[in-house]
């Protein structure tokens, strides 16, 4: 029987030996402690999202950039589950000024972040990053820091988002520059030669439509890859739709001419 002067040191002992076994099989460890006394210890495992591996996959094709793990948590705990989702590059035991610093150094170095976080000490991350992306079921400072919320609580919709914004970009880009050449043409034509009104008002109004179809590309279900998957829609409705639109498209167009003209 171990005497009253030994049995805490032996208890300590026992819980640090159990601490650095639950650590080394990839788990965090929880002492229980009962009046001073450790009385057992506990092993925590993360639950990895079912869509994680996919989407870290799809994030790295994306980008060309793998993603890494900021965590406060145990090496050997985020070891294991960044593993699992398909990430070697994992940073842990990260306060949240920590995880700043990085984020920093990222940036100095050209990049542009996106950090997904829920809890309240990615907070400050989360503002840091150029977007900052929360979970809808996470705390309400990384919501309220955050840029953006994914309602759904999966990940899925992360690489799309990225997709879609690129070439959201890509469209005002088109419509900057289409809308400022007939801008210029038609100036250009009146400063030389004498403009003819309807030729005026057709360019105007014409570059004005094609813009706008232009933008409504953005709303077509490819752009957005594989999630969200939109309802299936019958061809002769959506044909219809198109033709619907371009009627009154160009009718809208002939009646301002007219109006010009009169």
């Amino acid at each position: 029987m171990t005497s009253p002067s030994t049995a805490p040191a032996d208890e300590n002992r026992a819980a640090v030996d159990a601490v650095r076994a639950i650590e080394s099989a990839g788990s965090t460890a929880l002492v229980v402690s009962v009046d001073g006394r450790h009385v057992g210890v506990l092993g925590l495992t993360d639950q990895l999202r079912v869509d994680a591996a996919r989407t870290v996959a799809a994030l790295t094709e994306l980008t060309d950039d793998e993603p890494l793990v900021l965590t406060g948590d145990g090496a050997g705990a985020a070891t294991r589950t960044a593993r699992q989702a398909g990430i070697t590059d994992v940073r842990a035991r990260l306060p949240p000024a920590d995880k700043v610093a990085v984020i920093s150094g990222l940036q100095s170095a050209g990049k542009r972040v996106t950090y997904v976080g829920d809890g309240i000490n990615d907070a400050p991350a989360l503002m840091t990053a150029d977007v900052g992306v929360a979970m809808a079921n996470g705390a309400d400072l990384a919501l309220e820091t955050s840029d953006v919320v994914i309602v759904r609580g999966d990940l899925a919709p992360l690489p799309a988002m990225i997709r879609q914004s690129r070439h959201a970009r890509r469209v005002m880009i088109q419509n900057f520059v289409l809308a400022a050449a007939v801008i210029v043409g038609l100036v250009a034509y009146d400063l030389a030669a004498t403009l003819p009104l309807p030729v005026a008002v057709a360019g105007h109004e014409g570059s004005t439509l094609l813009v706008a179809l232009n933008g409504l590309r953005l709303l077509r279900s490819g752009v957005w890859g594989e999630f969200p998957r939109p309802p299936a829609r019958r061809p002769a409705a959506a044909q219809l739709r198109r033709f619907a639109l371009a009627a009154v498209s160009f009718t809208a167009l002939g009646l301002l001419a007219a109006h010009q003209l009169s």
